[in-house]
């Protein structure tokens, strides 16, 4: 029987001077590897995807149909609201062709939620959905919170949700009791390609340091930088991405010699510079956000570089990876040091065999599918 998955992400790499496109790399990894892994569960998976776009006038007014092997990533008229209306009535389209024996979404958004939830007790297919993240306070226009709180009300009519901390099962109220009609299960992320790729490198470590991700505050690349240049760490941090932050990250890039910005690059470059980089970062703050309800996917991906990962006390940190000389709590003082007397001969990265046994995205899926 065919399990769909319904997604958000982008069929193709976003091309740096296209403006238009609202792009995720960690959300793309991960739903790629999502579609990956069911496929290993049940090779006649199918996919069905909304393509991220700014809305009309700022992006184009239609987007076409890329058809691939195994799915579609939907074309779709990108007028405010009435986009995931027109994307909703394809969706339904689709059900009633392939008559699934399951759906699983990605995100929680209204008119896909109530055709996946109504279509489901005409069908009688089992539904599932997984939550990445939820827009709470923070810098979000109200109006997207609004969209996120109506979207979340018909969660808890899908059979089963996984959600990335239980801070967000208690705020929309599910349960995790399976003797429930709705099932809730907390699963901040797991290892995607990338992190198996990264697992499996046995090259030699050079003397960088690699951030890559969102150029936010709430990734903490500003205090980095602050640090790297207050405490004089004499080590290169070689940083990649984009985001408000960019201008800033640009200027000190220009005015001092061991900082480098690449911009934006793809996920293949970046894997080649994370690889082979002593250290790696990963930070995580309520700056525009509420952590509690974002969980930073690419953490499972840096972790399992051969390098050694700095990251602070956010929220959802694994308890057993705070044992490691990694963890500076919320003291990026501890950077200079933890830089400065790091052996790289001596240093085993036993937590990546913890990472990769514990977050198995095909595990998690496994318990969707058989359960």
């Amino acid at each position: 029987m065919t399990i769909l998955f319904v997604g958000h992400h982008s069929p193709g790499r976003k091309q740096i001077n296209d403006t238009t496109l609202v792009y995720s790399a960690a959300g793309d990894l991960v739903q790629e590897n999502i579609f990956r892994n069911l496929l290993k569960i049940n090779s006649d998976s199918k996919f069905y995807t909304m393509q991220p776009c700014q809305a009309w006038p700022k992006g184009p007014l239609v987007i076409s149909k890329v058809n691939k092997l195994n799915g579609t990533f939907s074309g779709n008229i990108t007028l405010p609201l009435l986009r995931h209306i027109f994307f909703s009535i394809n969706l339904a389209c689709q059900i009633i062709k392939l008559k699934p024996s399951e759906v699983i979404c990605y995100n929680s958004y209204f008119f896909e939620n109530a055709t996946v939830v109504s279509l489901s007790k005409i069908f009688k297919f089992k539904t599932a959905i997984i939550l990445q993240d939820i827009r709470v306070g923070g810098n979000f226009p109200k109006h997207q919170q609004l969209s996120d709180v109506i979207a979340n009300k018909l969660v808890k009519f899908f059979d089963i949700s996984v959600v990335v901390s239980k801070c967000m099962q208690s705020y929309l109220n599910l349960t995790s009791s399976s003797s429930s009609k709705h099932r809730s299960i907390v699963f901040p992320g797991g290892v995607s390609d990338f992190g198996e790729k990264a697992f499996s490198f046995n090259g030699p470590l050079h003397d960088y340091a690699v951030f890559a991700g969102a150029l936010e505050k709430h990734n903490g690349i500003d205090k980095l930088i602050t640090t790297w240049i207050n405490d004089q760490i004499r080590v290169d941090l070689h940083i990649f991405g984009s985001g408000k932050l960019t201008k800033f990250v640009s200027e000190m890039a220009d005015i001092h010699s061991n900082i480098y910005y690449h911009g934006f690059a793809s996920q293949e470059v970046i894997f080649e510079w994370q690889v082979k980089a002593k250290f790696n970062f990963c930070f995580r703050f309520s700056e525009g956000i509420k952590q509690e309800f974002f969980f930073p996917s690419k953490f499972f991906n840096s972790v399992m570089c051969p390098g050694l990962l700095i990251f602070n006390d956010f929220s959802n940190v694994p308890d057993e990876l705070k044992l490691t000389e990694g963890y500076i709590g919320n003291d990026f003082s501890k950077i200079k040091k933890i830089v400065e007397n790091f052996n790289s001969i001596n240093y085993s990265n036993d937590a990546r065999n913890l990472i990769s046994a514990k977050y198995s995205w095909q595990k998690l899926l496994s318990k969707l599918v058989c359960e």
